[in-house]
């Protein structure tokens, strides 16, 4: 037998669909048990009111920046953060709603969200212009003039404050 019957055998045998006596049919009654329909509909007016929420720290945010420009990369930390929890609080408040779990269930969900929103966290405070870190542009406001002697004094063909320039 040559090479090409061969591997067109193979293919065949692995396309035929086997039956799977192992496995039952699944279920579509246990898991609409799963899902409270009330909870979906409490639901909705909490995406909404979270929506709204955003809509009002955006435009709070962009006054407050508007107002405070030296202030502004604060400022956009700081909004990213309260988004994140609106998010993170809605998503949670609609799934506990919306969906019945027991103990066992939520205490892995939690672990798994509370590790997601340790990375998260880290990432938006490891970021250079956030608060926590001593970054140029988080002190910018103090040592401006200093800042910008610097930048214009320096060897380089890139200026020594990116904040600055």
């Amino acid at each position: 037998m040559s090479l090409l019957p061969r591997i067109a055998l193979t293919v065949a045998a692995v396309l035929v669909a086997a039956p799977a006596y192992a496995q039952d049919a699944p279920d579509l009654g246990r898991l609409a048990e799963l899902i409270r329909w009330g909870g979906v509909v409490a639901s909705v007016p909490v995406i909404f009111a979270a929506l709204f929420l955003i809509r009002v720290v955006e435009g709070f945010g962009n006054r407050l920046s508007v107002r405070f420009s030296n202030r502004r990369p604060t400022i956009q930390k700081v909004q990213t953060t309260i988004r994140f929890f609106v998010y993170v609080a809605a998503t949670i408040i609609a799934a506990t709603l919306s969906i019945r779990l027991d103990a066992t269930a939520l205490t892995v969900i939690g672990g798994a969200l509370a590790f997601a929103v340790g990375f998260a966290l880290r990432d938006l405070v490891a970021s250079p212009s956030s608060p926590a870190s001593p970054s140029c542009s988080t002190v910018h406001f103090r040592w401006a003039t200093a800042c910008r002697t610097a930048a214009r004094t320096a060897t380089s063909s890139r200026s020594a404050c990116a904040a600055c320039a």
